[in-house]
């Protein structure tokens, strides 16, 4: 996988939601479901062991992969 390159309303989302770049690196190696969104972009979603659900938005087609926006649930 190239280098992420995190934007900053990805960061503030990571910061306001108690995700870290750890979670969001787990998700994207142990993903168990991934699709592409309307904006031709991947989503990975990965259960955390704790139970929390992380969803990942990654810019595929851009030269470096750039992480979106982070969920958590």
């Amino acid at each position: 996988m190239k280098m992420l390159h995190f934007t900053n309303h990805a960061k503030d989302r990571m910061k306001e939601r108690g995700i870290s770049r750890e979670q969001v690196d787990e998700c994207l190696n142990n993903y168990q479901t991934s699709y592409p969104n309307a904006n031709d972009n991947m989503v990975y979603i990965y259960n955390l062991p704790d139970g929390t659900r992380v969803k990942v938005v990654v810019r595929e087609k851009s030269r470096d992969h750039r992480v979106v926006i982070t969920v958590a649930d």
